[in-house]
């Protein structure tokens, strides 16, 4: 209950986690030991006489058995940490720069909360080892504490972000329970926490790159109308979006709440499914504002400077065209196109909606009715082919997706020779249609 407050700190413990090294920890001692260009041990030395006095630095053999070191330093001081590290220097500038002492070989003063950070990473290295390192002893509450977020760190990136917010959906929900009662028998070695997890809520969600393999984007949306929301897992924020939108459009703008990257989709997708079995098939729940706030926080510092709103005139940069003049519009390329909803020979309420980069008469004998690819059209080609609607679009194929799964309920066949694009549309769905792009 208590993570949201602390995500920087935890979002700095796993990034340093994910440099410890568990060969060099168990190697040190023994024959098999052979030190490399980046590897080593990154040491945090304090006074013992003045406890709040610190000093950092880093060794590639083990820094306690360094005579060298031990004559500079004297009988005064003792280890407060011993971290083996895949990249030593990489690790020992990134902790300077978080206590504040970017200066090499200078004694500094750190804060209370820092003095206690060092010793839980100091506890967390003594469980993964199963040794001291040579460390000043840690109290026992420490030690236990360590072994707590080794047996449930790895999920806090994904599991604890999705069980939190979905277990807090509807009002009254129970917390889901954490195990707190870690075995230690069973925590052998660090826990496997290369993965990424980090926000990357931005205005411009579409320059954000397609993901594959492991990688993903978790990404929340909610309907701020209905006061309801939904957890997307997919290669690209885009494409969640445009789920989204089908499944939740009612004319009010929908809410771009979190974009996360994790790596570890095939885990994410197991999440998300055992609660959509329990919310429902389409997963749209009802946020409580405590699970709002939470999953904001961890968007924070995006989130404040726009309005990460979503209609789909701007999703898919989509403008409403006069439809006399469709002669004149030149062909589109790429991704753009024109989204047409057209009336064909035989007056009615029967309309297709079609998707082309040149709306415009190829010629010939059957001309835009061979295009339309409705063989009564090609039949009745002398007879004017009726463009209710044109719609320019920068993302032409999702939105032509998005209209024909909107009015599916509406879609006809009136003829075993007609193709399956052909609607029965009443004058109200035609004006909402023309909307979009105004």
């Amino acid at each position: 209950m208590m993570v949201g407050p602390f995500i920087p700190k935890i979002e700095f413990i796993i990034k340093l986690l994910n440099q410890y090294n568990h060969a060099l920890a168990k190697s040190y001692s023994s024959n098999e030991f052979k030190p490399d260009r980046k590897a080593g041990f990154v040491y945090v030395i304090r006074d013992k006489e003045n406890s709040d006095r610190f000093k950092m630095g880093y060794r590639a053999k083990p820094p306690w058995l360094d005579a060298q070191l031990k004559r500079e330093l004297g009988p005064r001081v003792e280890f407060a940490l011993n971290f083996p590290a895949k990249d030593a220097g990489a690790l020992e500038k990134r902790l300077r720069t978080v206590f504040g002492n970017r200066k090499k070989g200078e004694w500094f003063t750190i804060s209370e909360i820092e003095r206690r950070t060092v010793q839980i990473i100091a506890a967390l290295v003594m469980v993964a080892a199963g040794d001291t390192l040579e460390m000043a002893p840690v109290d026992e509450d420490d030690l236990n504490l360590a072994k707590d977020l080794l047996k449930n760190l790895g999920e806090l990136a994904t599991e604890t972000l999705v069980k939190k917010v979905l277990a807090n959906a509807q009002p009254g929900a129970e917390e889901v329970p954490i195990e707190t009662v870690p075995d230690f028998a069973n925590i052998p070695t660090m826990p496997d926490l290369d993965w990424n997890w980090e926000s990357v809520l931005t205005k411009d969600y579409r320059a954000l790159p397609k993901l594959s393999g492991k990688e993903a984007y978790l990404t929340v949306i909610c309907d701020n109308n209905a006061k309801v929301g939904k957890v997307f897992i997919d290669s690209h924020p885009a494409k969640s979006i445009d789920i989204a939108l089908a499944e939740q459009w009612h004319g009010f703008a929908l809410e771009l709440t979190l974009i996360m990257k994790v790596d570890k989709r095939k885990k994410v997708r197991r999440i998300l499914q055992s609660y959509a079995d329990e919310l429902g098939e389409n997963g749209w729940v009802s946020f409580s504002d405590e699970a709002m706030g939470d999953v904001k926080q961890l968007a924070r510092p995006f989130f404040y400077g726009f309005k990460p709103f979503l209609r789909p005139k701007t999703h898919w940069g989509l403008k409403t065209l006069a439809s006399q003049s469709y002669r004149r519009l030149p062909e589109l390329r790429g991704q753009k196109g024109y989204v047409c909803v057209v009336q064909g020979s035989r007056c009615g309420n029967r309309y297709k909606i079609w998707r082309t980069q040149l709306p415009r008469d190829t010629g010939g004998l059957t001309g835009m009715a061979a295009q339309l690819n409705n063989p009564h059209d090609a039949l009745h080609a002398r007879k004017r082919v009726r463009y209710s609607c044109i719609i320019q679009a920068d993302h032409a194929e999702t939105f032509e997706t998005f209209l024909k799964e909107r009015y599916s309920k509406s879609r006809r066949r009136h003829y075993f020779y007609e193709t399956s694009d052909w609607y029965t549309l009443t004058s109200s769905q035609l004006q909402e249609i023309r909307n979009f792009g105004r």
